[in-house]
């Protein structure tokens, strides 16, 4: 994630250890370069989320594929 162009809440713990908070909504931008053709992934600092895109949305959709919930991270 690019950390300076995305709006995200960054919270420190002790010896710099961050965590990545998407409450009250978030604006996440990928490095492309980083991310290449993958359409789901986990961050580091965004566990135990997972990161997909509407490409991976759409074909779990259209598989007809149960229990699997997406969430937009803006309506957080």
């Amino acid at each position: 994630m690019d950390e300076e162009k995305s709006r995200v809440t960054i919270k420190y713990h002790q010896d710099n250890w961050k965590i990545y908070s998407l409450l009250g909504g978030a604006s996440l931008i990928f490095k492309e370069e980083i991310v290449g053709t993958a359409h789901i992934f986990r961050m580091r600092y965004l566990e135990p989320q997972i990161i997909c895109d509407q490409t991976f949305k759409d074909v779990c959709k259209e598989a007809g594929l149960k229990g699997v919930a997406f969430q937009d991270a803006i309506k957080n």
